[in-house]
């Protein structure tokens, strides 16, 4: 699944595209072309990061552009408005969880560059809105039947679909979304467009790696962090803890769960073997509000942690005794850790993790 961490990546990959295309002075329409039917945005159409790590900037243009032997210096060179233009199409890809042919429709790569001058130092919702406003002026079956020049009736004959069905879909997006997936099959083959252009979104959904769902909500950060340690732990997951809104915290009959977390507005440092001081904070002052070192409940602590990725529980073992702790768990984007008189740690695979969330929002929404 493609991460929050690869969009630099991704942003850097598509800017370079780009502006190897406009240095060989290659048509908009045929970067759009090779651009959309490359490896890259297949894979990207389907949620699969696994490309950004098997091909370097070289390889990368030398399939898209069908060319070999290209220098370095011409693969990772770009300009503030090729990065724009990437930037610009993946905000609307993800925002839209629409696949790049369909953006290509509706914001020609040439569109786009004119559009360079006047929304880059604006807010992107005027791109949005802009976006929105080409949806809206023509069906999505108009449009194509527009940009391929070609009459209802003789698509009609090449699709094998009746004009009136044609006509039908033609009315509204919402018709064509809902049509059998033979016909959509059919249209694509005979408009010779990809099939996805037809789905009323993809599965692109990008997987924020930053628990950031709405960090200004308690009731999803604390159920998250139960969820996650529910995951790997039985005994946690056997106590039925509930939630309880005055005390913010997770309350059993056998004692208390707690959930903190680090600033998220640190950006995350590399895996780190040594002890990360702001959870020493954390719970120096938790405590001071709580007394929670005289508690005699069984309390489980668990710390999101956002401005490390700690990869040692040796480090937080003091902590279990200073404060009573039955355990303390740490999650940050990498690693589960779990300090209890039995420590161990683990791989958080994104999977696990996507998984996690979605039941987690689940079960928000049915709070709400």
């Amino acid at each position: 699944m493609v991460s929050v961490n690869d969009k630099g990546i991704l942003n850097n990959y598509l800017a370079r595209i780009f502006f190897y295309g406009f240095k060989n002075e290659y048509s908009y329409s045929f970067i759009e072309y090779q651009t959309t039917n490359s490896e890259m945005i297949s894979s990207l159409e389907k949620n699969d990061n696994r490309f950004l790590y098997r091909k370097n900037f070289v390889e990368l243009i030398e399939d898209i552009y069908g060319e070999e032997q290209i220098k370095q210096e011409d693969a990772i060179s770009t300009n503030s408005m090729t990065e724009w233009l990437a930037e610009a199409y993946l905000r609307l890809f993800y925002k839209y969880n629409k696949c790049f042919e369909y953006l290509f429709l509706y914001v020609p790569l040439e569109v786009m560059v004119n559009l360079f001058d006047i929304y880059h130092e604006m807010d992107w919702n005027q791109l949005y809105s802009y976006f929105e406003f080409k949806v809206k002026e023509k069906s999505l079956l108009n449009t194509l039947i527009l940009k391929n020049k070609i009459s209802k009736t003789k698509l009609s004959v090449l699709s094998g679909i009746s004009l009136s069905t044609i006509n039908y879909y033609c009315l509204n997006d919402k018709n064509i979304y809902e049509a059998k997936y033979q016909n959509i099959y059919s249209l694509a083959t005979a408009l010779d467009v990809n099939p996805l252009v037809f789905a009323s979104q993809i599965n692109n959904f990008l997987d924020s790696n930053d628990y950031s769902f709405d960090r200004n909500d308690a009731l999803y950060r604390n159920l998250l962090g139960l969820n996650i340690v529910s995951y790997y732990s039985e005994k946690i997951f056997s106590r039925k803890y509930k939630y309880s809104t005055n005390q913010n915290r997770f309350i059993s009959d056998e004692g208390f769960l707690k959930v903190l977390w680090t600033n998220p507005n640190i950006p995350i440092g590399e895996d780190s073997s040594k002890r990360n001081n702001e959870i020493v904070t954390l719970l120096e002052t938790y405590d001071r509000t709580k007394s929670i070192k005289n508690d005699n409940n069984k309390t489980v602590m668990v710390i999101f942690e956002y401005n490390q990725n700690s990869n040692s529980v040796t480090e937080y073992k003091g902590l279990l005794a200073k404060y009573n702790f039955e355990s303390i768990y740490i999650i940050n984007s990498h690693y589960l850790l779990c300090i209890k008189k039995s420590s161990w740690i683990t791989y958080l695979p994104s999977e696990v993790y996507n998984k996690i969330v979605n039941e987690t929002k689940t079960q928000l929404l049915n709070n709400k």
